[in-house]
């Protein structure tokens, strides 16, 4: 009994059970701010719809005590590919947080930083 439940809790706390995958265009995009107002900080996200699934990333990113952190390499890419309406193949296994439910999409899955998460074009 207690292998089940270590088998169990492994499954539910692991980042692979969080997956999200898609293939296609890119549908529908949209950047939304956090809107932090008790902090000098803030964080937008871009937000993009691929086979009826929403997808994140954090698009910019500010904190008067540190390091701009932008994700200009990500924004870059996705805004390329829905402009050319490019297939985009999607992995992305981070959790839909507080910040990317600000504008009225209470989930989905967010491309970050865990190994293995990919967004690749193809023609």
């Amino acid at each position: 009994m207690k292998k089940i439940g270590f088998l169990l809790l492994t499954l539910i706390f692991s980042p692979l059970s969080y997956a999200l995958d898609a293939k296609g265009t890119i549908d529908e995009i949209k950047i939304c701010g956090t809107g932090h107002t008790k902090t000098p900080r803030w964080i937008r996200t871009l937000q993009f719809k691929i086979d009826n699934k929403w997808f994140g990333t954090y698009s910019e990113y500010h904190n008067r005590d540190s390091s701009d952190y932008d994700n200009d390499q990500t924004t870059s890419l996705l805004m390329m590919a829905y402009a050319q309406n490019s297939i985009v193949e999607i992995r992305a296994t981070d959790r839909w947080s507080d910040n990317h439910n600000k504008c009225g999409i209470t989930e989905g899955g967010v491309f970050h930083d865990n190994a293995g998460d990919y967004i690749k074009l193809a023609r």
